[in-house]
């Protein structure tokens, strides 16, 4: 039994350090009023209609999503109620760490040694990669399907032609359209088809997706349509095929951005790995004996995120989250290529750049603290003194002599130290709540409210609707008048931003960045 212990912690020893590193942010973080907290109101809404399929946001059709992710939260407030944060998010991080020990495995001939570690290690500290592992969204889950589904198809390739296979591979497929909706079908379509044309296999296509994939994913989606049906009707089932899809991806009403805008956002989303794992990249392709040379999973690895990148490039609405299924495949790609050049210079010195930003970082701190003090906490602090401490590792380990795999153990000293540096940052989210999502607000108005039956109104709060959550009832917004003052109740409580309190008025509580107040203490009831 211990030696199984052993066996599996000296296996898995990446993912329970980057769990341990998670727990505090998991746990001690708020939800954000953007999303997570819509999320969770509509699934109070859900399980209190009696909804499985078709969805509303306080009376209003919500059909933007498929219903997999909400199921998750429906799931969540019914074991955990409403603080259902950390059992929800783990729909993020265990679908994060699925990913990359799939993609770890399947490398795994082209990573030697210690690069068996270092390459999870970048992938699990990619700034974006990282974020949405700590975040109540989908795309996670949708990036495991897809991953799961490319993955798969890779088998097929190779020569595994068994039935099993070839059932698996349209599920994951639907599950992942089931989860975000076209870019869990289309991204998988594109991947493969452009693959086996590339390799001149277009046998291998036809196979994946012949009849019976096609089939399956048909009749998966003749019922999902048809109980979308029974229980939203027509216009419902009108919104979420036809305006949720095409209208976003021709001409968006939401998040509309330049062909050329992942271009710009993926320098961030993969940092601090960017400028190394770019680099890596360009000699991979550099001259055409390095591009002989590539294996047939390296160059699966360079058209796969080729592929997502132009698609998603051609499509109308743009978030940088959307590109997310193409990231695992860049920083493996990118570290298959810094394992063959070990010893490059301008791949160290990629390396090298942001562990010198990391050692700044401690100065900066300094600095900008003087103007926000209401933001310097010690577990901060001390996560900039951890990056400061994993960069000067990095870059002794960079560029002593005679080190062997001295890259890779570079980057593991980086990785390290920023999941050493997200642990101590946890710790300091409870004073940081108030700043992120509306729990303490909440609570301090029901503290205050007279009576269950005391109105609340809220005026310049974004997204008030789902403070329902907390509050158990409905709150009333306070739209601003075109005319300059805005007349209010004459009872009641009023949340808005502290910038806005009237001259004179005293709040009764203040949270973060907004305050409290009783509208009878408002001159003239207006504001």
């Amino acid at each position: 039994m211990q030696d199984s212990i052993r066996r599996f912690a000296g296996r898995y020893a990446i993912y329970i350090i980057a769990f341990i590193a998670m727990l505090p942010a998991i746990c001690l973080r708020d939800f954000t009023p953007d999303n997570e907290l819509r999320y969770v109101s509509i699934a109070g809404e859900a399980l209190s209609d009696g909804r499985l399929m078709a969805f509303t946001n306080h009376g209003v059709p919500y059909a933007d999503k498929p219903p997999l992710y909400m199921w998750i939260c429906m799931l969540g407030r019914l074991i955990c109620g409403t603080r259902c944060l950390p059992f929800i998010t783990l729909f993020s991080v265990v679908p994060a760490f699925i990913v990359t020990e799939i993609l770890r495995r399947r490398c795994s001939p082209r990573l030697p040694g210690i690069w068996q570690e270092a390459a999870p290690l970048m992938l699990l500290t990619s700034g974006l990669f990282l974020g949405l592992a700590l975040t109540m969204r989908m795309d996670m889950l949708m990036t495991m399907f897809i991953v799961l589904a490319l993955d798969t198809f890779s088998r097929i390739y190779r020569g595994d032609h068994s039935l099993r296979l070839r059932l698996l591979f349209p599920l994951w497929v639907f599950a992942a359209l089931f989860t975000k909706g076209p870019y869990g079908i289309l991204i998988p379509l594109a991947a493969t088809l452009t693959f086996c044309a590339c390799t001149h296999r277009m046998k291998v296509a036809k196979m994946v997706w012949g009849w019976r994939s096609w089939g399956i994913i048909l009749l998966l989606c003749i019922l999902w349509f048809g109980g979308v049906y029974l229980e939203g009707g027509a216009d419902y089932l009108d919104n979420l095929l036809f305006r949720q899809t095409m209208g976003r991806a021709v001409k968006s009403f939401a998040h509309s951005e330049p062909f050329y805008y992942y271009g710009i956002t993926i320098w961030y989303s993969l940092a601090p790995w960017t400028p190394a794992v770019i680099a890596s990249i360009c000699l991979m392709l550099s001259t055409r004996q390095s591009r002989q040379s590539l294996s047939a999973t390296e160059r699966f690895f360079l058209i796969t995120p080729a592929v997502v990148f132009v698609l998603l490039s051609l499509f109308s609405a743009k978030l940088a989250v959307y590109l997310l299924p193409a990231f695992p495949y860049i920083i493996f790609a990118g570290a298959m290529g810094m394992a063959v050049r070990k010893s490059s210079r301008l791949i160290r010195w990629c390396i090298a750049v942001p562990a010198i930003i990391f050692m700044l970082l401690p100065f900066a701190w300094t600095i900008v603290m003087s103007r926000f003090p209401e933001y310097n906490l010690f577990p901060l602090r001390m996560a900039c003194y951890l990056l400061f401490l994993g960069a000067a590792a990095t870059l002794y380990l960079l560029f002593r002599k005679g080190g062997k795999e001295s890259m890779a153990k570079a980057v593991c000293a980086l990785s390290l130290s920023i999941l050493a540096a997200l642990f101590s940052a946890g710790f300091g989210l409870p004073a940081l709540n108030p700043y992120i999502g509306y729990r303490d607000l909440a609570e301090k108005t029901l503290s205050l409210s007279k009576t269950e039956s005391t109105p609340v109104y809220t005026f310049k709060v974004r997204r008030p609707e789902n403070l329902d959550v907390y509050l158990g009832r409905e709150v009333s917004v306070i739209e601003e008048s075109p005319e300059g003052t805005t007349p209010l109740p004459s009872s009641g409580l009023l949340l808005t931003r502290i910038k806005d309190i009237p001259e004179g008025v005293t709040p009764l509580a203040t949270s973060g960045r907004f305050a409290i107040l009783s509208l009878e203490s408002i001159p003239d009831r207006s504001i």
